[in-house]
């Protein structure tokens, strides 16, 4: 994400073609980069929406994905059980 965002581009990740993704995997990589943003005081985490995402094979991932980013935005902190 950081090496999209230093070139001046837009990341893609193309999510199709996998075998499927749970959604603790989704919600590390997306609400993850950006509480690591965040806790690195890194401005970008307000850019980590940005991110293009394609799932032709299942459009509900974009939208837990879309869904764990902006979360993520609002409370940075995540409770661990």
């Amino acid at each position: 994400f950081m090496e999209a965002i230093e070139k001046g581009e837009t990341l893609t990740v193309n999510l199709d073609g996998g075998y499927g993704y749970g959604s603790s995997f989704l919600e590390e990589t997306f609400g993850g980069l950006v509480r690591r943003l965040k806790k690195e005081n890194n401005e970008n985490y307000k850019r980590v929406d940005e991110i293009v995402i394609i799932s032709n094979d299942n459009k509900t991932w974009i939208q837990k994905i879309q869904g764990y980013i902006k979360e993520a935005i609002v409370n940075p902190v995540r409770e661990e059980n």
